[in-house]
């Protein structure tokens, strides 16, 4: 007769609330309120997929109505086993226990069957208990029908609700429920837990293994029984079975090699590259790990993992993640981001999660995940902040106090933006070329450049509201007449150093000049003016038509 297997998650699914894995709290408060029989007349349990909701509604089905542990103040937490209802639960044919999906029964239909239903005492039973899976999955019609019978129920009558989605239920229904949150599985017990099922079963699972279903299983515990299942399967020779052979050995390659994860050690090793700016060497691994089966996807994330794990390690020493790094792991890891600083590598962290939606779009995934290394490459190539600063500073100094030259060179305001993440990369000295700025000689020139920042105020005051005194590339000084609005000079200052890549020096004179660049222009036009007119030609001229007007054309 062949025997059916049953999956781990069935095999090992909890019976009892001391059974529960993970879900201290939740057994704690159920404990108690069972023992002293406050017990509400609905339970709402809800969590991700996998972390046993549903296994805890069928326990808490079990203990209510089994024959055998009730007292006259309460009712003992665990159930006999033995008696007629804990073993027709077992068996999933209990008649006061009816379970439900909503799933697949949203109507309004479905919930008068369960309101017609709840008049009638239980059977066998203490309690008629109504499990509802997927409670969420219910139409609005179908929850309205189920107001007044959750509010007021019969005494004999108890529901249980699971979900996955708290927020789609109505919040008419979460105030008449006791609401119960079931936890992420921590990855310390998740790991300690599989490899427990995995002596059971005659396997020997390996420490770095059982961390990667870990990873992936994601705080379910299910998926991680589900994963181990495949493993088990895996592992095992071709003819062989778990009865007539040596324990099982699951390696870590295998579980890597199942998952599409890539070795630990080979990450470490692109990483190493991309922090070192080897773009050559960076772009080989990348190739090569994409050659030998890894996705391009999973690969970026097992990066972000990394510098995450990284982050958190050098920002919080006291941050341990034993379920996912080993001991070697993290120092190799702390000695590579060691020369590092928090925000360099928060910066890296940023440009590989922008890199994700590229590798999701991009035709060629492949493609864009070697761009992305890349990019990182180039990013810390660059030079940083402070020894930008470091070399500018004797030019500045200089500048300041000789007034400066117009050919002395400045770093643009944009570079030196665009390298401000990189201020912790270690760098050897080099001899940075930067580029020359052409600043107007002469006050004129200026106020012409100005006219093109599309600030037509500062450029009326400087045509007719500021008398020059002196002027020099970088400073000048200039008379302001009294109505010129405070805000001139800021908006001036900001202009001037948008234009010039440069701060300038402005001193303001008490006394006035000769006169604002429109002043002096209109005394231009007057000098010229009357030349023209003392021309032996116009004298001839206005002799010959006395009644005839004479313009002058200043271009001329």
């Amino acid at each position: 007769m062949t025997v059916v297997y049953r999956v781990l998650a069935r095999k090992y699914r909890p019976t009892t609330l001391a059974d529960l894995v993970g879900q201290d709290l939740l057994v704690q408060t159920l404990t108690k309120a069972i023992q002293n029989n406050r017990l509400p007349h609905a339970f709402l349990l809800h969590g991700i997929r996998g972390v046993g909701k549903t296994t805890t509604a069928r326990i808490i089905a079990r203990v209510l109505n089994c024959l055998n542990n009730h007292t006259p103040s309460g009712q003992a937490a665990v159930s006999c086993g033995h008696c007629a209802s804990c073993k027709s639960l077992t068996e999933d044919r209990h008649l006061d226990v009816i379970e439900i999906d909503a799933a697949s029964r949203t109507g309004v239909d479905d919930i008068r069957e369960i309101i017609e239903s709840s008049r009638y005492k239980a059977v066998t039973g203490r309690y008629k208990i109504f499990i509802i899976d997927e409670v969420h999955m219910l139409s609005k019609s179908a929850f309205n029908a189920l107001l007044k019978t959750l509010e007021e129920p019969p005494a004999h009558v108890k529901f249980i609700f699971a979900t996955t989605e708290i927020r789609k239920i109505p919040d008419t229904i979460l105030s008449r429920c006791m609401r119960f949150d079931l936890k992420r599985m921590e990855p310390t017990v998740l790991v300690h837990y599989l490899q427990t099922i995995a002596e059971r079963e005659g396997c020997v699972l390996e420490p770095q293994a059982a961390m990667a279903l870990a990873r992936a299983a994601d705080g379910s515990m299910r998926d991680g029984l589900s994963l181990l299942d495949q493993a088990i399967a895996l592992s095992m020779g071709q003819n062989s079975t778990l009865e007539n052979q040596e324990p099982v050995l699951i390696a870590t390659q295998t579980i890597h090699e199942m998952l599409g994860l890539v070795n630990q050690q080979r990450l470490f090793e692109l990483l190493k590259s991309m922090l070192e700016g080897q773009t050559e060497q960076t772009l080989k691994k990348t190739q090569a790990l994409l050659q030998d089966g890894a996705d391009p996807q999973l690969l970026l994330q097992d990066l972000l993992n990394i510098i995450y794990s990284l982050i958190c390690l050098k920002t919080a020493p006291q941050f341990k993640q034993e379920a996912f790094w080993s001991e070697e792991d993290r120092k190799v890891g702390m000695q590579l981001v060691e020369p590092l600083s928090t925000s360099a590598l928060m910066s890296i962290w940023q440009a590989l999660l922008k890199s994700c939606s590229e590798v999701n779009l991009a035709p060629i995934p492949a493609q864009a995940l070697e761009m992305a290394v890349l990019r990182v490459c180039y990013l810390t190539n660059l030079p940083s902040l402070e020894s930008i600063i470091t070399q500018l500073k004797p030019k500045l100094t200089q500048t300041g106090t000789s007034g400066g030259t117009t050919e002395e060179a400045l770093v643009p305001q944009k570079s030196v933006a665009a390298q401000a993440f990189s201020s912790a990369f270690p760098i050897a000295e080099q001899e940075v070329v930067l580029p020359a700025v052409n600043i107007p000689p002469s006050f004129e020139e200026l106020v012409f450049l100005i006219s093109q920042a599309r600030e037509p105020m500062v450029y009326s005051h400087l045509l007719h509201d500021v008398e020059i005194i002196d002027y020099q590339p970088g400073e000048m000084t200039f008379y302001l007449k009294p109505e010129i609005p405070a805000t001139f000079l800021p908006t001036l200052q900001k202009i001037l150093q948008t234009l010039t890549h440069r701060s300038w020096k402005i001193n303001l004179s008490p006394h006035p000049g000769q006169g604002s660049i429109k002043q002096q222009q209109e005394v231009a036009r007057q000098q010229l003016t009357q030349k023209a007119l003392e021309h032996p030609v116009v004298k001839s001229f206005q002799q010959a038509f006395p009644e005839a007007v004479i313009k002058i054309n200043e271009s001329s």
